[in-house]
């Protein structure tokens, strides 16, 4: 059974969508709400000079557009047109001849499916940025400004793959009255739209909606897509745009959080449900929808922050086992909980991310390990679940634990641990299983200057602060008197 019913609510501003359905009868009775407080585990405020590349990437496979037979977009992305600079992240498209590749491993001259040349010249560059990991259900929030002109395609969106799977935060386009452009709507129709081939033949299913609304390209507006098991909602500035429910009453009606056995439902195909990479771009439309003289460049699409927020229960979390939470390639593996303790085997292996936040602690015994090329990640937020949450977002305290150290390196439990590094003049060393009464400790700046020393450990884990002598590079030894060895270590001061 397939059907397409739209459900409007006038006083609310808001839309119900099933573009396809079908009739469905479980087996079993089931909760499909999720009750637990959002946990914000992922986020970027773009405080920095560059784009941090350890988050994003450019998708190598396809940085140059298809835009022969019907193409939509005819721009080169590079990492070179996404800057950093005033807390903000800049998508900057330009208008500018270049040639380059479509495809970046194949060769010049193979024709492509858009029938054209895989070296082919491009008349405008921009950037299209990816996260380097996947994410599984949760709430995606960014802070925007669009840019406005006739061609510019902004886009904030998510894509997991095949099979075709993809929600699409917003996307502006040029918009057309009676067959004719229409620049009084340019940057104030937002479109909504879910793909997802549910039916895995290779073609996607998608369910479209928009509105028409502000000239969002004025000011900075906040986009947020909450994509759970029983429903997907967009938002702007807080307000519902859309709402589609997984699934419905026979009759099209809301349902609630008890699926109940034996019932009949209609279900929502076209719905995601594998994980997916967010995406920042700024396109460039093709065609008769190509920019024209009234078109500015260069132009910029500015994100201010984006953010990444998971539903989890606050519980103590012990693993004595590895299955009990399984780390997945590409996927932003996330545990949270009051207080975690990992007391078996655990390994983090190459490409492999794991996030840890607890509101508490965080214990970490002989077994565990991070792998080298892996990334690893350990938070202690006290605010985590509360209502003062979002107040200490700019002050959480990530720590990943592989960055600056040896490419061919691990940490595992039975290393020294250096927590946090970079940090903000404060560390923890820790000497895991290692005998600390062996070392002692010396810290120079980058000139060799003495700065501090500490003998007679006491203890396995030692707090140093080095808040007095500011931001920079420096030098941490870790002299062992007993093997008459030395170990280096960068110290990085933000």
């Amino acid at each position: 059974m397939t059907m397409i019913v739209l459900f409007v609510n006038s006083s609310l501003g808001y839309s119900q969508t099933i573009c396809d359905g079908k009739v469905v009868m479980p087996a079993v009775t089931f909760d499909q709400c999720n009750t637990n407080p959002w946990i914000l585990v992922f986020e970027d405020n773009f405080d920095g000079i560059a784009l941090d590349t350890s988050k994003w990437e450019i998708q190598q496979w396809a940085q140059g557009a298809l835009y022969g037979i019907n193409g939509k977009s005819q721009e080169y992305n590079t990492l070179d047109n996404a800057i950093v600079s005033d807390g903000l992240l800049k998508i900057i498209a330009k208008n500018e001849s270049i040639i380059r590749k479509a495809i970046s491993w194949k060769p010049d001259n193979e024709i492509l499916s858009d029938g054209i040349p895989n070296l082919r010249p491009y008349n405008y560059t921009s950037s299209n940025i990816w996260t380097k990991y996947k994410f599984t259900y949760g709430k995606f929030e960014a802070r925007i400004k669009i840019p406005k002109g006739k061609g510019f395609w902004p886009a904030l969106w998510t894509f997991g793959g095949n099979p075709w799977n993809e929600i699409d935060i917003f996307e502006f386009w040029n918009e057309y009255t009676a067959g004719s452009f229409d620049v009084s709507k340019l940057s104030k129709v937002h479109h909504m739209t879910v793909h997802y081939d549910y039916d895995n033949n290779g073609s996607t299913n998608k369910c479209e909606t928009e509105y028409t609304g502000i000239d969002f390209s004025q000011d900075f507006h906040i986009f947020t897509v909450t994509w759970e098991k029983d429903k997907i909602e967009w938002m702007v500035d807080g307000v519902v745009k859309r709402t589609d429910y997984r699934y419905y009453s026979i009759l099209g009606q809301t349902v609630g959080c008890t699926i109940e056995a034996l019932q009949q439902y209609i279900i929502n195909n076209i719905y995601p449900k594998d994980p997916m990479s967010i995406i920042l771009n700024l396109a460039i439309q093709n065609g008769d929808n190509s920019p024209d003289y009234s078109t500015i460049f260069p132009s910029q699409m500015e994100i201010d922050w984006i953010r990444y927020y998971q539903k989890n229960p606050l519980i103590d979390i012990t693993l004595n086992d590895s299955s009990q939470y399984p780390i997945f390639d590409s996927i932003l593996n996330v545990i949270i909980g009051e207080n975690i303790t990992i007391n078996c085997d655990y390994s983090i292996h190459s490409n492999q991310l794991l996030t840890l936040k607890a509101q508490n602690s965080i214990t970490l015994k002989p077994g565990f390990c991070a792998t080298s090329s892996s990334t690893f990640y350990a938070n202690i937020d006290s605010t985590i679940g509360s209502s003062t949450a979002k107040s200490a977002i700019s002050e959480h305290n990530d720590k990943n634990l592989l960055k600056d150290r040896d490419p061919y390196d691990s940490i595992c439990y039975k290393q020294i641990i250096i927590i946090p590094n970079p940090n903000r003049g404060s560390f923890i060393i820790d000497f895991g299983l290692l005998n600390h009464l062996n070392y002692n400790v010396v810290v120079t700046d980058d000139k060799g200057k003495i700065i501090y020393t500490k003998n007679n450990i006491d203890t396995n884990k030692i707090f140093i602060d080095l808040k007095e002598n500011g931001q920079g590079l420096y030098i941490l030894y870790l002299i062992n008197g007993q093997e008459r060895t030395a170990t280096t270590h960068k110290i990085i001061i933000q």
